[in-house]
């Protein structure tokens, strides 16, 4: 019923309108402008007070941009938000606003739920994630496209000190964010990544350090925490650079399985980038290791959300069809519940699954993906994590 109805009223797919009974039994879309009303006003509020405490032109013009997009059911007004919010990227303090993530929408998948952050730049931390950024344009040159994807520069990333979550955020525990979804945007001002860093070193100390030990059988057994984290930091970076490559208009016809694929994708280039620094001298074994091993261990991670947030669902289904591909390839082996790591092996059986992939979205086979994911997706019975 909805679709028969969307595709007569563009506005009830929109990712920010709510879907409701009109008097006749219809569907009508409510902006959330109009359902939560007083919210959003109370945000108007706070957004154009803060206006008046910046002396920055740049952040200024961005809480005026929010306000007004908090008042407004016009699309643009949201377009004009990110663009002010993108200008304002070298500014240590970053409020973000957005709601455009659709992930919480297991329905769907259309519907955004309202996100917010305060965040403070992280200046030592920030070092780090900057050398994925500075090698990128050489390290893509070794790749041949399918198809005629869109192309998005200007990727700007930093690590941030957590202030402040609302929204959806604190329950998903996000250690990266990569703004603005709006391709449009992307392809002419780019992208800014945020690293949370209380998230990233929480999930780092309680969840994959210990996973990596119980799980795990790497070669080196005196691995410190810092190139754990370090690794963690450089390959949450490729993940997001990823994202602004190998993008296809067609792979909206992948449907339901689109998020399952991008993530996928993104899940591919961190293993190839650091074998790719291996090779060059760049990266030493052990620290190859650790990134490659704690980056695994983050997609585990992810299949264990999904247990309790529907959101992390397409992310724990990419991650088993990259675990069993790589398994498939002896990149990765599997003895006794514990992971292998066939270091050899691992940029070669990533590059052919980002071809497999990337020749699926590129067309937009839904049957050729959900037979892949079908074939490839089910989860390893003997890994007890």
């Amino acid at each position: 019923e909805f679709l028969r109805a969307a595709a007569l009223n563009a506005e009830l797919s929109r990712p920010d309108t709510v879907v409701a009974r009109d008097f006749d039994n219809s569907l009508k879309a409510v902006h959330y402008t109009t359902a939560f009303h007083p919210q959003f006003n109370n945000i108007v509020r706070c957004l154009e007070a803060a206006a008046e405490y910046t002396g920055d032109p740049a952040f200024n013009a961005y809480l005026k941009a929010a306000a007004h997009c908090f008042q407004t059911s016009n699309p643009n007004a949201y377009q004009q938000m990110m663009i002010r919010w993108l200008e304002a990227r070298e500014y240590p303090v970053q409020l973000v606003m957005v709601w455009d993530e659709t992930y919480s929408d297991t329905f769907l998948g259309i519907k955004g739920s309202v996100d917010s952050a305060l965040f403070i730049a992280d200046k030592e931390l920030s070092g780090i994630v900057q050398k994925p950024v500075k090698s990128w344009d050489q390290f893509t040159q070794s790749f041949q496209l399918p198809g005629n994807p869109h192309i998005f520069s200007g990727f700007y990333t930093r690590v941030y000190q957590t202030l402040s979550l609302g929204g959806a955020l604190p329950g998903m525990k996000l250690r990266a964010w990569n703004l603005p979804d709006d391709p449009t945007i992307r392809q002419t001002l780019g992208s800014h990544q945020l690293i949370l860093k209380e998230n990233t070193l929480e999930t780092l100390e309680n969840d994959l350090i210990p996973m990596i030990n119980r799980i795990f059988q790497l070669r080196h057994t005196d691995i410190p925490r810092q190139e754990y984290l370090n690794g963690l930091l450089l390959t949450l970076t490729v993940h997001e650079l990823g994202h602004n490559l190998g993008c296809y208009d067609a792979q909206g016809n992948l449907l339901e399985l689109n998020d399952t694929f991008e993530e996928l994708k993104a899940n591919i280039f961190p293993l190839i980038w650091v074998m790719d620094q291996h090779a060059r001298c760049l990266m030493t074994d052990r620290e190859v290791e650790a990134a490659i091993a704690v980056y695994l261990a983050l997609d585990l991670m992810d299949c264990v959300l999904a247990r309790t947030v529907p959101g992390r669902r397409s992310y724990a289904r990419a991650a088993w069809i990259q675990m069993n591909r790589l398994v498939e390839m002896d990149a990765i082996r599997v003895k006794d519940g514990r992971i292998h790591l066939n270091l050899p092996q691992m940029e070669t059986a990533n590059r052919k699954l980002l071809d497999d992939i990337l020749l699926i979205m590129s067309k937009g086979h839904h049957n050729a993906a959900a037979m892949y994911a079908k074939v490839h997706g089910a989860p390893i019975n003997c890994l007890h994590f």
